[in-house]
């Protein structure tokens, strides 16, 4: 069996896995002096695993276009700081760059299960769990990236 890999085109793709082309990934990646040899089954494993975390990990400004989209853009009512509105029938350029690069961090062996935001250690009453800080990581650059996309703070809800 082979892998599933439908890139999301702006449409609202029910069957969409992946919001990057691995051409796009490959291009990302070049422009910063870096290439790879692996096969492009490989590369789409990175890239979906890439969009599931970035899926899972962000709650985004606007609305999905469409209810039986499978990921989270395209979306519509994303308004960047500058006022202009980015449009719904779109992937925005910061997510196909984040997607690029944290799927580069899979393919360097990064476990995005198990990634803590830069915590140490946890106790819940009598129970404490260390990480070590190998998986420990910190997506700064994606945050930056998506800065522009995500609800920060709490979210206003107008009632009538």
């Amino acid at each position: 069996m082979s892998i599933q890999f439908v890139v999301e085109d702006g449409t609202g793709k029910s069957t969409a896995t992946a919001y990057i082309t691995v051409a796009e990934f490959k291009q990302y990646w070049e422009n910063r002096g870096r290439t790879f040899t692996q096969n492009d089954a490989t590369i789409q494993s990175w890239i979906n695993q890439a969009t599931e975390y970035i899926d899972g990990s962000f709650q985004f400004k606007g609305c999905q276009v469409l209810d039986t989209q499978a990921l989270r853009f395209p979306r519509y009512g994303v308004i960047k700081f500058n006022g202009i509105i980015i449009d719904s029938d779109i992937v925005p350029v910061q997510i196909k760059n984040s997607t690029a690069f944290i799927a580069c961090q899979v393919g360097d062996s990064i476990n995005l299960n198990s990634l803590q935001t830069n915590i140490r250690s946890e106790t819940y009453g009598p129970v404490s769990k260390s990480y070590s800080g190998s998986e420990s990581i910190s997506f700064d650059y994606i945050k930056k990236q998506l800065q522009e996309l995500i609800v920060s703070g709490n979210k206003i809800i107008r009632v009538n």
